[in-house]
């Protein structure tokens, strides 16, 4: 039976809102301390990214200021794999994490360097040691260390046309799409992961929301409104990533089969 459109979103919507509010329970009653394993730490720490990229998603919609939310959307997606990828990778992901994540920094620090008389890059230099207690040549240095540190840990499935380790030429592929590989969900990547993707730069079609459809050209431009593949990503996402946290570290599996249970009889309405 089909109800209104409307009514299909709002459903969503308090779906995600009660996924996300189950999400941090198990966040704030899960013990992370020194001694957890890095699994274990991983696993809540990409948890907690899904979850409140998913509360953000909330708080826009209900605020009617949805756009933005598939870019958000697109970063909940990263951290679902991410944490897919710690479960099915315990002994080598985080520290491929790690890696992606100080080679990241380590480049922009580096154009920050080439260009020391840009006026954003006079802000970092000149900001640096009393907001992080260092310097920038001090930064790269550590960051050097971490991810030569990081990288003699990756297996063969992280580096390029197969190369390893060993090769000290072999290049450590972080693309997004390596790690949707490696999370089984390429299919996920072509579809809802691309087109998040095309609203995350500036471009016409994405300048036109709200503007122009079908030809046509209003002015003053529409408020925008979250479409349902959006909100039900959004749910399918959050819950996806309780499920198999809850698995993972030995918790009942019930209150997340709820939700999936839930998903599943919203989507027998469209």
């Amino acid at each position: 039976m089909n109800i209104r459109k409307d009514e299909v979103k709002e459903q969503l919507l308090e779906l995600i809102k009660d996924a996300a509010a189950a999400g941090r329970a198990q966040i704030n009653q899960t013990s992370v301390v020194k001694r957890t394993s890095l699994k274990k730490r991983f696993v809540m720490v990409a948890l907690n990214d899904v979850v409140r990229k998913c509360e953000s998603i909330v708080a826009m919609v209900e605020s009617g200021q949805v756009s933005g939310c598939d870019i958000v959307f697109r970063s909940v997606l990263e951290g679902l794999v991410d944490l897919l990828n710690v479960i099915a990778y315990p002994d080598n992901y985080p520290y491929y994490m790690m890696y992606r994540s100080s080679e990241e920094l380590r480049k922009n620090l580096m154009s920050v360097k080439r260009r020391p008389n840009d006026g954003y890059a006079k802000s970092i230099t000149s900001s640096a040691p009393t907001e992080l207690g260092k310097t920038v040549d001090e930064m790269l240095s550590e960051l050097e260390a971490s991810i030569k540190s990081n990288r003699n840990r990756l297996t063969k499935q992280y580096f390029d046309k197969g190369q390893t380790r060993k090769n000290p030429k072999a290049k450590v592929n972080t693309t997004a799409k390596r790690r949707f590989d490696l999370a089984k969900m390429e299919s996920e990547y072509e579809s809802m992961y691309r087109l998040c993707s095309g609203s995350t730069h500036a471009n016409v079609s994405s300048m036109l929301s709200g503007v122009g459809a079908a030809g046509t050209f209003d002015w003053p431009p529409k408020r925008e409104e979250a479409s349902i593949s959006l909100l039900d990503s959004t749910a399918a996402a959050v819950i996806t990533a309780i499920h198999r946290t809850v698995r993972t570290i030995g918790k009942p599996v019930g209150a997340a089969n709820q939700l999936k249970l839930r998903l599943n009889a919203i989507r027998a309405k469209y």
